[in-house]
């Protein structure tokens, strides 16, 4: 290569690199570090303040995930915990710390049932921490509440929160050969990896003060607890893999400080339809008794609402349900028709837009005292992933199909509001009865198609214009953005929405096709109006072949022979001395014979051709009709006759005078 052309290349790339650099560092900060704003008032179509998440099912997809979150720290693993004892995530632990990433873990020092899970994981954390790894864990050390979060935090960044406990039965590694330990079902929940900062700044925050404030550090002192008992092995056929998908919004949801807030904020946004896995409801607690409240006005309002409630301990389905069912809630006992699953979940679904997804159960509990955490994500993608999941568990859990259709609508709902659950277009107007209530706000039982029609043709008009006035109406104008007029397939206007008649200039001696198409706002079905239309300007030829004008006959029975030149139909009208005396179609193109009865002396024989467009043509014929010989003898036969008639009439008048 030339030495000066080397020479000028080389600052010019190293400048171009820092240039790159600069840009995709920037993009970088603005993709982490966007700011939150008010999840009732984020924009859908701001895309680039999006926030991306990973959304994950358990037991389907949930060790994968968690897997990989180990996997992509760099610096530190925060995890808190209501339980946690695993085989596996200890040894994702001792990998990562391995490599130079800080885990601290935080731990309830004595959940329901006892600590001996909990104090059995904090030892063999203990025991790595000993060989000198960077490895911490604490025990939430406050006797009035809970710790029932269960989340992780890598590198201050990133977030994962989750209905479940971070055990076999709900983040299995191996779904042909699940470890029943120590539970004796696998464990229904969903889950949400956050890429956000600031998201994750504010979780960071609330654990830092548990860890430093209101924690103890393990200590062999207090025992190395007992592994959970194996009941078995169970194999599961996963069905909702990991998706990675970006929302508008995601909003940190803490108990006890914002926990009860933000879930009745996101309730009262219900305008169709709440969907809800719990694996228990405490009616008779205050704050829960809230949230049905609101629940039971929003069916007032026309919202269906379905529960899936665990039934086995400690759900609460056979306590609970009728209670529920009698508000008006679709309640059904968690997976009726399949054993091998227990709903854990605490998951909300509202319009297919806005799910929460955390540790809060519906008690005064989980809402007003203990540590959850939760995520309140405004997103339409993840609110429909999940749905999906729920639409499995619901056909898991209940005879009742939950959209036997598929448009989306639940049965429940569409039942609910009058619509067939059987039909996916109810009103057969073109839009689906989903995208009517979610999309363009109209109602489904009533159709919304757009139908033109032309009000002054009827098809296969002829007119006597090349220029004529066509007017229409619209059945649904408010659909309809603009209205084409179009002559034989070729547009000749486009007029607003509110016009109602154009004029237009069609070939003369021609059919034409004139259609008025109406285009439309939203995608329903559209019935544009065509009529066929020809245009005839001129009169008809018309042409009488006999007899001459200005003649004279001596038979009063004539026929007249003409012959009338048109394309359309043509009604030939006659007249004699000024009545009419003949009105009828005639074949056009072809030579005709009327038979005419003349007046003796001077006819005036009006001819009359008039075609369908109107226009008319006019012939006067003047014919003198004189009596022949024949008629001159048959008149004088007829005097004779009668005046024989009058003779023989007075003779028998005479004899009968002669008698008296």
């Amino acid at each position: 290569m030339n030495k000066k052309l080397y020479t000028f290349l080389i600052p010019l790339l190293t400048l171009y690199m820092v240039i790159f650099a600069t840009v995709h560092e920037a993009e970088f900060s603005n993709q982490c570090c966007s700011p939150i704003s008010t999840i009732l008032h984020s924009n859908e179509n701001q895309t680039k303040n999006m926030i991306k998440i990973t959304l994950f099912v358990a037991p389907d997809s949930s060790y994968e995930v968690l897997k990989r979150l180990f996997e992509m720290a760099n610096t530190s693993v925060d995890i808190i915990a209501y339980e946690m004892w695993s085989e596996n995530i200890l040894d994702l632990i001792n990998k990562s710390a391995r490599r130079g990433v800080e885990v601290r873990v935080l731990l309830e020092k004595d959940p329901y049932g006892g600590s001996e899970w909990n104090l059995n994981m904090s030892a063999m954390l203990y025991k790595l921490k000993l060989e000198g790894l960077p490895i911490e864990v604490k025990l939430e050390n406050n006797a009035t509440r809970y710790l029932h979060a269960k989340a992780l935090i890598v590198d201050s960044s990133v977030v994962l929160i989750t209905s479940e406990n971070f055990l076999p039965t709900a983040f299995p590694p191996n779904l042909t050969n699940i470890a029943l330990q120590p539970y004796r079902t696998v464990s229904r929940g969903w889950g949400v990896v956050i890429f956000d900062a600031n998201f994750a700044a504010e979780c960071k925050k609330v654990f830092d003060n548990l860890y430093v404030n209101e924690s103890i550090y393990y200590d062999p002192s207090m025992g190395a607890g007992e592994k959970p008992t194996i009941t078995g092995y169970m194999s599961f056929s996963p069905v909702f893999e990991a998706k990675e998908v970006h929302v508008n919004n995601v909003k940190f949801v803490l108990s006890p400080s914002n926990s009860i807030t933000l879930m009745k904020e996101a309730l009262n946004l219900a305008k169709n339809m709440v969907l809800i896995e719990q694996m228990y409801i405490i009616e008779s607690d205050q704050s829960v008794s809230d949230l049905i409240n609101i629940l039971d006005q929003k069916v007032d309002e026309g919202t269906t609402v379905q529960i899936i409630l665990e039934d086995n301990p400690p759900g609460n389905y056979n306590s609970t349900a009728q209670s529920l069912i009698q508000r008006g809630f679709h309640v059904v006992p968690a997976f009726y028709y399949e054993p091998k699953l227990f709903l854990h979940n605490k998951g909300i679904l509202i319009d297919d837009r806005y799910a929460l997804v955390g540790s809060i159960n519906w008690s005064g509990s989980a809402l007003l005292k203990n540590i959850e955490f939760a995520a309140l994500i405004d997103g339409t993608e993840a609110a429909l992933y999940f749905k999906k999941v729920f639409e499995w568990d619901w056909n898991k859990s209940s005879s009742e199909p939950f959209d036997t259709d598929s448009d989306g609508l639940p049965n429940c709902y569409e039942r609910d509001n009058g619509l067939n659950p059987y039909e996916v277009d109810s009103d057969s107007d073109g839009l689906t009865d989903y995208d009517e209530v979610f999309k363009y706000g109209t109602d489904p039982k009533t159709s919304d198609a757009v139908t033109a029609t032309i009000e002054n043709y009827t098809n296969v008009s002829v007119v006597p214009s090349k220029s004529i006035v066509i007017k229409w109406s619209l059945k649904n104008r408010h659909h309809v953005s603009e209205v084409l007029i179009c002559v034989n397939g070729t547009e000749v206007q486009r007029l607003d929405p509110d016009k109602t008649n154009a004029t237009i200039e069609l070939n003369d001696r021609a059919w034409s096709m004139v259609e008025v198409i109406p285009k439309v706002t939203i995608p329903v079905k559209v019935f544009p109006s065509r009529v066929i239309i020809y245009v005839d300007s001129q009169p008809p030829a018309l042409e009488i072949l006999s007899p001459q004008n200005n003649t004279s006959v001596k038979n009063r029975n004539v026929y007249i022979r003409l012959i009338v030149i048109d394309d359309t139909s043509v009604t030939l009208t006659i007249y004699l001395n000024s009545t009419q005396v003949y009105k009828k179609s005639i074949q056009t193109n072809i030579t005709v014979d009327i038979q005419i009865h003349l007046d003796y002396g001077l006819n005036l024989i009006t001819i009359v051709a008039r075609d369908a467009a109107g226009n008319e043509a006019e012939k006067l014929l003047y014919i003198y009709t004189t009596p022949g010989a024949e008629t001159f003898l048959s008149n004088m036969l007829s005097f004779v006759i009668i005046l024989l008639l009058l003779i023989a009439a007075i003779v028998l008048l005479r004899r009968k005078r002669s008698d008296f």
